[in-house]
C-alpha cells in the first residue's frame, strides 16, 4: 500500500493546501467611478490570448475598505474591458478544470486525478496559453499534488513516460512570460504574471523534490537561468530591497503574503543551485545579483525566512563554479564581505550557527546539508582577512557545536573530517589563540581520541585530516 503523497513530503506549510487559500478577506465590488474603465457591453469573447488582466483605481466603497488594486479584465485587440472574467477565458480554462473532482478524504486518493493533471498539461504547452489563462490550472495542479495520489504516482505523472511534458508545461509558462513584449525579467508591473510565476514556482520546488532529474530533460538550458532572474527579481521586489520599489512587490497579488512569497522564490533558488549543471551559472553578473538579494532577505528576515535565506546561501556557496572568480581563484562572496561593513556577513554566519545546530545528528541525518553548512565555515576561514568577520562569541559557539557534533556522529561518517578541517582552519586563520584558547583541553582530546581509533573507528578521510592539523597546529593546542 502506498502513503499518500502529503505524509510523505515535508515542504513546510506554505506548499500545503491551506496556503493556497487566499488571505484576505474578498475585497469589495470595485465602484465604477472616473478613475476605472467602464466596461462596455459585451461583444464576441474572442480568443483567450488577446485578454490581459488590468489593475484600477477605486474610490472606496464607503465601508472603511479601499478598493485599490481591483483588477478589471481588457482586450488588447478591440479595447473592451469587463469587470468580469470574460468567457474566452473561463471557457480556456473551465475546459481542462471543469468541475471539482471528488476524492475520499481518509486516503487522499482522487477519482482519476491523473486524467486531470494530463488535460492541464495539454492546456500548459498550448502556445495560445497566457498568464492569465495558465494561473488557475496551476492553482489547481498545487491543490491536487498536496491532496491526491501517492508519492509514485506523481513521479511517474513528472516523468510522463520520459518527455518530463509536465515539467515543459510549467516551464512555458514562465518561459513565455519572460520573452513576451510585455513582460521582461523584473517588470513589478504584470500582477497576473507574478501569480503565474508564484504557482509555477510552487509546481517546480514539488517536482524537484520529487524528481530531481527533471532538470536534465528541460530542453532548453535557458529556463533555469531564467528562473534564476525572475526569482531574484520578484525576491528583490517582495522583500522591499529595491532602491526604487514601491508597495506592487507586497500588494502585487492577494494569494499569499510576503513571506511566503519570499520563501518560495528562496526554495525556488536552492533547488537551481543544488540540482542545475554548470552552465546555469554562466552568467556570473546574474549570480552575483543573486547572492546580494539573498544576503539582502537575511538582514531584515523574519526568523522563518531568515533560516531560509541562510539555506539558500549555504546551497550557493556549495556550487564552486558560481561563486569561484575565474580569475583570482577566490570565492566572490567572501570577498564582498571583506569590501563591506560585515553586517552580511554576521547575518550569514549566525543562520549557519543556526543551521548547524538543527542540523545535528541523530535528529537528522542529512549528512549533504550538514557538509554544505561546514563548507560555509570553511570559506570564512580561508583566509585571515575572511576569518576577521566571524566575532569571538560567535566562534566560540562554534567550537561548542564542534566539540559535540564532531563526536557523536556515527563511526563511518565521513562528515567528521569536515569537523576537523574546520578546527584546522580556526587554529591557523583566526584569533582563537591570542582569545583564551576557548575550550583547548577538550580540542586536543577529541583529536587525539580519533587517531586512537584509527581509520576503523572513524575513517581514514578523518585521520589524515588530524594528522594534517597536528603537523601545523599541534603547538596551539598543548598545554603553555
Amino acid at each position: 500500500m502506498t502513503r499518500p503523497l502529503r505524509t510523505l513530503l515535508s515542504l513546510r506549510t506554505l506548499l500545503s493546501l491551506r496556503t493556497l487559500q487566499r488571505r484576505r478577506r474578498p475585497p469589495p465590488a470595485p465602484l465604477r467611478s472616473q478613475s476605472s474603465p467602464t466596461p462596455p457591453p459585451s461583444g464576441d469573447p474572442g480568443c483567450a490570448k488577446d485578454w490581459e488582466r488590468v489593475r484600477g483605481v477605486t474610490f472606496g466603497d464607503g465601508s472603511g475598505h479601499d478598493n485599490d488594486m481591483q483588477v478589471y479584465y481588457r482586450n488588447t485587440l478591440t479595447g473592451e474591458t469587463s469587470w468580469e472574467l470574460p468567457e474566452a477565458l473561463r471557457s480556456s480554462v473551465e475546459e481542462v478544470i471543469g468541475e471539482d473532482v471528488e476524492w475520499d478524504g481518509m486516503n487522499g486518493s482522487c477519482d482519476d486525478f491523473g486524467t486531470e493533471v494530463l488535460g492541464i498539461v495539454k492546456l500548459l504547452l498550448d502556445e495560445g496559453t497566457t498568464s492569465v489563462s495558465s494561473t488557475q490550472p496551476l492553482r489547481r495542479i498545487c491543490e491536487l499534488s498536496q491532496t491526491c495520489g501517492s508519492e509514485e504516482e506523481w513521479v511517474e505523472l513528472i516523468e510522463g513516460g520520459g518527455d518530463f511534458a509536465l515539467v515543459a508545461g510549467v516551464a512555458r509558462v514562465v518561459e513565455a512570460g519572460v520573452t513576451s513584449g510585455k513582460r521582461e525579467v523584473g517588470d513589478r508591473g504584470d500582477v497576473y504574471y507574478c501569480e503565474a510565476f508564484s504557482f509555477a514556482v510552487r509546481n517546480l520546488i514539488l517536482f524537484s523534490k520529487l524528481h530531481p532529474e527533471m532538470w536534465n530533460a528541460l530542453e532548453k538550458p535557458t529556463i533555469p537561468q531564467m528562473l534564476l532572474n525572475v526569482s531574484e527579481a520578484l525576491l528583490e521586489s517582495t522583500a522591499n530591497l529595491g532602491p526604487d520599489n514601491d508597495e506592487r512587490g507586497i500588494n502585487g497579488y492577494a494569494d499569499f503574503s510576503a513571506d511566503e512569497e519570499c520563501t518560495v522564490n528562496l526554495m525556488m533558488l536552492q533547488e537551481i543551485f543544488l540540482n542545475c549543471s554548470d552552465g546555469s551559472f554562466a552568467d556570473k553578473d546574474v549570480v552575483k545579483n543573486v547572492i546580494s538579494t539573498v544576503l539582502g532577505c537575511l538582514k531584515v528576515a523574519s526568523e522563518e525566512l531568515f533560516v531560509c535565506a541562510g539555506l539558500t546561501m549555504v546551497q550557493i556557496n556549495k556550487r564552486e563554479e558560481a561563486v569561484i572568480d575565474e580569475v583570482s581563484n577566490q570565492n566572490v562572496i567572501m570577498q564582498d564581505f571583506c569590501a563591506t561593513d560585515g553586517v552580511a556577513a554576521s547575518s550569514l554566519i549566525e543562520a549557519c550557527l543556526l543551521l548547524l545546530n538543527e542540523n545535528s545528528y541523530p535528529n537528522n541525518e542529512d549528512f549533504e546539508v550538514l557538509t554544505a553548512i561546514l563548507v560555509v565555515f570553511k570559506s570564512f576561514f580561508e583566509t585571515t582577512q575572511t576569518s576577521q568577520c566571524f566575532y569571538m562569541n560567535d566562534l566560540n559557539v562554534l567550537v561548542d557545536i564542534i566539540l559535540r557534533e564532531a563526536t557523536n556522529l556515527p563511526p563511518d561518517s565521513g562528515v567528521r573530517a569536515n569537523f576537523v578541517e574546520v578546527v584546522h582552519l580556526i587554529l591557523l586563520n583566526t584569533e582563537w589563540g591570542l582569545n583564551g584558547k576557548y575550550r583547548r583541553a577538550e580540542l586536543l582530546n577529541m583529536l587525539e581520541s580519533f587517531i586512537d581509533m584509527g581509520e576503523r573507528g572513524v575513517g581514514r578521510a578523518t585521520i589524515v585530516a588530524t594528522e594534517m592539523l597536528f603537523g601545523e597546529c599541534l603547538n596551539l593546542l598543548e598545554d603553555d
